[in-house]
């Protein structure tokens, strides 16, 4: 799952904003999506944070970590991703996400990484009182990958998704 929007040499990209059709059920699906360059040095040329809004009003928040990055077991087997989370000058926190099929992604989810709307709902909520967000999770292989958003136009940059899903 790629969502690469931009050329390594920028910082941050604009946001992107996307309405498709799904040919099986002929419903609208939203995104809105922005890309930074890593702070640290991995394999990864950049990070994308992904707003999607699924058929059925299905508000999904993700990162595109642009190479595979570590996966944990939790309770029962599964998979997740820990992620480090800082809003603003707030105190960093880890988060546990469910890892894309690929490996390259990390969906925000609830408790032990399994899906969750309300802590996407409380993740949003986070990001529109926020400037900026720091991400940080492990790189497979890589050592730490960190990406940094300015979201201080995040309700306009997103706001086909926020419309629909918000």
């Amino acid at each position: 799952m790629s969502f690469l929007l931009s050329t390594p040499s920028e910082a941050q990209t604009d946001w992107v904003r996307n309405s498709e059709v799904d040919p099986m059920t002929d419903q609208t699906i939203r995104t809105a999506a922005i890309s930074v360059s890593p702070n640290t040095t991995t394999r990864s040329q950049m990070v994308s944070l992904v707003l999607r809004c699924d058929p059925g009003d299905q508000l999904k928040i993700y990162f595109d970590w642009g190479t595979t990055v570590e996966t944990q077991t939790g309770v029962g087997r599964a998979r997740f991703i820990f992620v480090m989370i800082r809003f603003d000058d707030k105190t960093p926190y880890g988060h546990h996400m469910t890892p894309a099929n690929d490996y390259q992604g990390s969906f925000v989810a609830g408790l032990g990484g399994k899906p969750d709307r309300t802590a996407t709902r409380k993740f949003l909520k986070q990001m529109l009182a926020s400037k900026r967000m720091i991400a940080r999770t492990t790189a497979f292989y890589d050592g730490d990958i960190t990406a940094t958003f300015d979201l201080s136009d995040l309700e306009e940059g997103a706001s086909n998704v926020l419309q629909q899903c918000g």
